[in-house]
């Protein structure tokens, strides 16, 4: 998966840049031996706030019901220009 600079589907949400290969959230957490059900903690970093309730709406239907761990979300600046969305996510293995 390429970055995008939309918001509207759940697997956009975790898109990451390309230094990590354009890998998605839930590779990431597969490639750990875990999956998006055992998460912990996760702190999301948005860059326009106008985005957030379409990031909030693909975040909750990307959880499985029932799986929404604690969450910050702040408006901050990214590393990168074309990135809208960054997230640190912790998770049980």
């Amino acid at each position: 998966m390429t970055r995008s600079r939309t918001l509207t589907t759940p697997q956009r949400i975790v898109v990451l840049g390309a230094g990590l290969g354009g890998l998605t959230a839930a590779a990431l957490l597969a490639r750990a031996g875990t999956d998006k059900a055992k998460l912990l903690m996760v702190q999301i970093f948005i860059k326009d706030l106008a985005d957030f309730p379409a990031m909030n709406a693909a975040w909750e239907a990307w959880l499985p019901a029932g799986c929404a761990p604690p969450r910050a979300t702040v408006r901050a600046d990214m590393a990168k220009p074309d990135w809208r969305v960054e997230m640190v996510v912790t998770a049980a293995l």
